[in-house]
């Protein structure tokens, strides 16, 4: 009787082996370019850039959990691009990703492009937090552009950009979210929580109403930033609100490139001499490009605008987009 259990244990065994094979073959076979890259990634060099664009595969957990198993196998790579975009993920799927993402510790490079999914703010504090892992990060790009993420008070953001002591580059773009205004401001402060970021992208497009809380926010404690990006548009910014954010900019006593976006909002002729002015006080100001298009501007008072742009004394290259107009000087 117990060599009868023992040989049926025995196929059994076998059977299942034979099933696992034929699995791991079909999805080889399934996932064939992303299982390609992975094994040159294996034979190759580590510091190899390893991207990975899921749009060519079906979207299911099952793809998930396949390509999260071999990445978790590369414990050299140090460049990763995971682009999710389009792919519906939610929860348990997220919980894969960050477990995953949690034992890439060797990682000086990661992009996460996960727009237009089912992203909550439970999911993203979760993906956030075990990025803390990967202490060696020098860029991290976080685009969650389009998901579910409300009001946010960024504690595990604030918790892992601490972490991030060798993190220079830092991109984070949370358009079309659910986000408040407070919650921008806790990203914000988040921030100015790493001091080693020299350049930052903030990601703020068609996001909410900004108010002069938020446009009112400490930009001193993005001192030590060099180039910054800021998007800003389709916001219901005005006069007032554009003089607020450039006397704010003018806190940012290390920048020398800036790039910001304002389009269609509601700044008027003053409201742009006002913001002009207040990035001329920039003194290390090299680089600028300024996007005000599609705001309140008449054509007729435009060359009131390019008078204040001499206040840019420091600045050696300049691209200025007013309506369909686009000034370069350089």
């Amino acid at each position: 009787m117990g060599n009868r259990n023992q040989k049926q244990q025995q196929q059994e065994v076998v059977v299942n082996t034979s099933k696992n094979e034929v699995k791991r073959n079909y999805i080889e076979k399934k996932y064939k370019k992303g299982y390609q890259k992975l094994q040159e990634l294996k034979q190759g060099d580590p510091k190899q850039h390893l991207e990975l664009n899921y749009q060519h595969y079906e979207q299911s957990l099952e793809s998930v959990q396949y390509f999260c198993d071999q990445i978790v196998r590369l414990v050299n790579m140090q460049k990763l691009t995971l682009d999710f975009r389009y792919f519906q993920i939610e929860g348990q799927a997220c919980n894969i990703i960050s477990s995953a993402l949690a034992k890439c510790k060797n990682l000086k490079y990661l992009y996460l492009q996960f727009q237009q999914n089912q992203i909550d703010c439970q999911s993203f504090e979760q993906l956030t937090q075990q990025i803390s892992n990967c202490n060696k990060l020098q860029t991290l790009k976080l685009r969650f552009g389009q998901n579910l993420i409300e009001d946010y008070k960024a504690e595990s953001l604030e918790q892992t950009l601490k972490s991030l002591t060798n993190l220079e580059k830092f991109v984070i773009d949370i358009i079309n979210n659910k986000l408040s205004e407070q919650g921008a401001i806790n990203v914000c402060n988040a921030i100015t929580q790493c001091p080693s970021i020299k350049k930052l992208h903030l990601g703020f497009r068609k996001t909410f109403t900004f108010s002069d809380k938020f446009l009112g926010f400490n930009f001193t404690g993005f001192s030590k930033i060099q180039k910054l990006a800021i998007f800003m548009d389709e916001n219901s910014i005005n006069q007032q609100k554009a003089k607020m954010l450039g006397d704010n900019i003018s806190c940012c006593s290390s920048l020398n490139n800036l790039t910001l976006s304002l389009t269609q909002n509601q700044i008027n002729q003053i409201g742009s001499i006002y913001l002009v002015e207040g990035l001329a006080k920039c003194k290390q100001l090299t680089n600028l490009t300024l996007r005000i298009s599609s705001n309140i501007i008449p054509v007729e008072q435009l060359y009131k605008i390019s008078k204040a742009l001499k206040t840019l004394e420091q600045v050696t290259i300049l691209e200025i987009t007013l309506g369909q107009i686009v000034l370069f000087y350089q």
